[in-house]
Parts: structure tokens; C-alpha cells; sequence
């Protein structure tokens, strides 16, 4: 995990050998955090298998994030939610946008899509 000023983060993204990047997949959580994980590691990946597990597919998962980590995540369900508040990468892969999580943004999806009020 990287945490920094935006130009100073970019500075230490730059300064990772190629083999780190080649096994690690990097994400720009904030602009100011970039965290390397596994490059298998995603969530997208464990809502994959747990709706496996319990007969849910894909099309019936709500993906909803703000974060690098949560853009397979978004883009995986068949219905993704980018937060208000979420970072551009997450909004631009989602099927709508909604409010800041501070201002019930996910509880007024939940709303209109799971109880449609």
C-alpha cells in the first residue's frame, strides 16, 4: 500500500519494477492510496463464487462500489451502481450512478430496484 499526495503517488507507481506490476494487480483506490493485491484477488471474483455456491447468476447480482478495488465488481453484475462518491473508473463502468454513500445513496438503489419504491 502506497499513500502519498496525487503527484507524489504518481512518482512511486512509476518506480515499481515490471515484475511487481507483472504479478500484482495495482489499484488507485483514492487519490491519494494505491494498494497492490494478488492479481487474482478481486471482488468481483469472490461475488462470482459465492452466487455460484448458492445458485445466483450473475445477471441477478447488484454490484455497487466507489473504489478501484470494486470496478470488476460493478462491472460483473447485472446491475451496477457507482457511487456518487466513487472515483471516475467506478462510475463510468456502472449501469447508473447514485448518491454519496453519506446521503443513503445505497439504501435509495436498494429501494428502487429490490422493493421498487
Amino acid at each position: 500500500m502506497y499513500i502519498d499526495q496525487p503527484e507524489g503517488l504518481e512518482k512511486r507507481i512509476q518506480g515499481i519494477a515490471c515484475e511487481v506490476k507483472e504479478k500484482y494487480m495495482m489499484v488507485k483506490s483514492t487519490d491519494l492510496l494505491v494498494e497492490m493485491v494478488d492479481g487474482e484477488v478481486r471482488k468481483g471474483n469472490g461475488v462470482k463464487l459465492v452466487g455460484k455456491e448458492v445458485g445466483i447468476g450473475c445477471e441477478e447480482v447488484m454490484g455497487i462500489g466507489e473504489n478501484g478495488k470494486e470496478v470488476w465488481m460493478v462491472e460483473f453484475g447485472g446491475c451496477g451502481v457507482g457511487m456518487g462518491n466513487g472515483i471516475d473508473d467506478v462510475k463510468g463502468v456502472g449501469d447508473v450512478v447514485r448518491k454519496w454513500n453519506n446521503e443513503g445513496g445505497v439504501g435509495d438503489m436498494l429501494d428502487e430496484l429490490v422493493l421498487g419504491k
